[in-house]
């Protein structure tokens, strides 16, 4: 006999499955509306004091910069010295366009500095990647990090810069198609509200590298599993939601923050659920405090 699309609906202690057969048997576990995938190989006599429960992590994408609507978008563009300056120009670019600084043979130094990025929403992983090409000799482009309150048009030095380390175009013999810059880890600034800058130089009369910036994207990731797990018996569900989020245990205050970590909606309240059908669609986090005092978070997602 063969089992299949099992669903377990539960507060989870202990967990037993029976199977008649060396089938490979696939379960769902639900615990507090998330959806735990779980599959179990050989069938085995062996008892096992623990399983491990492992959910899809939530991937958000912060920003994903193509530079095909030829406005700054939030970027800010500053000219240290010299004539040029970054611009978002045809025909370059994958697709094109893309940003491009070129000095055209004269001393310059130019920046082209990301909208600010909010990494405080208590994610568990972030880095970004972008594209480069490169053409002709010179010095090559630098990637910067600030998490710094930049001021929008405020010079570069008005704050701190850490270099970073990417992968950068290095065929320099001509337009021959854009190199993946791969990605650039920013674990270590989650908390942080940061910008990225990518900084020009050029300091010969004579010649100089033209640069091209294209497909830029931030993202972010969450584990909702692992707080979902935590020893507190409290269930908030169904998870997603639609209109009416409820509590296993009466609550006496709720808070929600968006992905941001921007607080949404706070009040007071006596009651086992709360209406969010006018929340818009999205990741949000639900801190609520039990008449007991205790204080309970948990990450939900609004359909």
């Amino acid at each position: 006999m063969k089992t299949k699309n099992l669903l377990f609906v539960f507060a989870i202690t202990s967990v037993t499955i029976q199977a008649k057969n060396d089938n490979n048997l696939a379960q769902h576990l639900l615990h507090d509306g998330i959806d735990f995938p779980l599959t179990v190989g050989e069938i085995s006599s062996k008892k096992s004091d623990s399983i491990n429960l492992l959910s899809e992590p939530i991937v958000s994408t912060l920003i994903d910069e193509t530079f095909n609507n030829y406005t700054d978008n939030g970027w800010t563009i500053y000219n240290v010295a010299g004539n040029q300056q970054w611009s978002i120009i045809m025909p370059f670019g994958n697709p094109a366009p893309a940003a491009m600084m070129n000095g055209f043979g004269g001393v310059n130094e130019d920046w082209l500095i990301s909208k600010s990025i909010d990494l405080r929403s208590g994610y568990d992983a972030a880095s970004f990647s972008f594209q480069t090409d490169a053409s002709f000799p010179g010095l090559p482009m630098e990637v910067y990090i600030t998490t710094d309150d930049y001021t929008n048009g405020a010079s570069p030095s008005s704050v701190t810069w850490t270099r970073l380390n990417a992968v950068l175009d290095s065929d320099l013999t001509g337009y021959h198609g854009f190199v993946p810059s791969g990605n650039v880890d920013l674990t270590t600034y989650l908390g942080e509200t940061i910008r990225i800058a990518f900084k020009y130089t050029n300091l010969s009369a004579t010649a100089a590298t033209s640069w091209e910036i294209d497909n830029f994207k931030v993202v972010a990731t969450e584990n909702l599993s692992v707080e979902n797990l935590s020893s507190s018996k409290m269930q908030f569900y169904p998870n997603p939601v639609k209109e009416t989020l409820n509590f296993s245990e009466e609550i006496s205050r709720v808070k929600i923050n968006d992905i941001s970590g921007k607080l949404v909606s706070e009040m007071a309240m006596k009651g086992r659920s709360i209406n969010l059908s006018k929340l818009a669609k999205g990741n949000y986090t639900v801190v609520v405090t039990l008449r007991s005092g205790e204080t309970i978070s948990r990450k939900i997602i609004k359909d």
